[in-house]
């Protein structure tokens, strides 16, 4: 089957029981670790700014990848979800919504992962949907997150997945891009690039900082690893 005809049978189709029929369909992944949600204004539901980086990242390197003439996925993980007035909303469902309602990005081309908990599991699941997709025979992977939290993330990755990963720091990305750079399909001119740099300059980064350092020191062992994802299942069931 061609990647033509692939398309058009899982644009309006995609979820993660149609992840084999997508095997072969791309040559670069661009996995976005989630970080949350929140209860936004009217009863709805928002992404704060730590997971919004990750997110603006994420576009322009799909958009970037398309104009290197590459078949890009992105793969949100990430399980938390929140009650708001309309039913629980999660992070990765309204991630991609946005996606694909502000910044144009195609839904077969976006694939959720909700199944995880914390950061090992997001690594767990991650390499599961891109050994399936066929990444450990082709093509390149990159993991985005803050970069207070990339150290933690790659190790963990790199435990669960055999092939070559790209750590990237959302807020390099940002900054790359200039101060007052615009996302392609956005209908906002934000200044994400000056965004990401006060970001990095604030006492809440210095903060999360020493926090993965000392996550990072727990989860290098398989003991505390457990332990980590046992607080996080019994914080999630609260």
């Amino acid at each position: 089957m061609e990647i033509e005809d692939r398309e058009v049978s899982t644009i309006n189709n995609v979820n993660n029981n149609d992840i084999e029929s997508l095997r072969g369909c791309f040559d670069e992944a661009i996995v976005v670790l989630q970080g949350g949600i929140v209860k936004g204004p009217y009863g709805g539901a928002k992404i704060p700014k730590l997971p919004r980086m990750r997110q603006f990242a994420a576009i322009a390197s799909y958009y970037d990848a398309l104009d290197q003439g590459k078949s890009p996925v992105i793969i949100l993980s990430g399980g938390a979800s929140i009650n708001i007035e309309d039913g629980v909303c999660s992070e990765t469902f309204l991630m991609k919504k946005h996606m694909v309602e502000s910044y144009g990005i195609e839904p077969w081309r976006i694939i959720e992962e909700d199944r995880s908990i914390d950061t090992a599991t997001n690594a767990e699941c991650s390499a599961e949907i891109l050994e399936i997709l066929g990444f450990l025979e082709n093509g390149n992977v990159k993991l985005i997150t803050n970069a207070f939290h990339l150290d933690r993330s790659k190790m963990l990755f790199d435990r669960c997945y055999k092939g070559d990963i790209t750590p990237v720091a959302a807020e390099s990305v940002l900054i790359a891009r200039g101060e007052k750079s615009r996302l392609p399909g956005d209908a906002f001119d934000y200044g994400y690039g000056e965004y990401a740099k006060l970001f990095l300059d604030t006492e809440e980064n210095k903060r999360l900082e020493r926090k993965d350092r000392l996550l990072k020191a727990i989860y290098s062992s398989v003991i505390g690893t457990k332990l980590v994802s046992s607080w996080a299942i019994m914080t999630r069931e609260k």
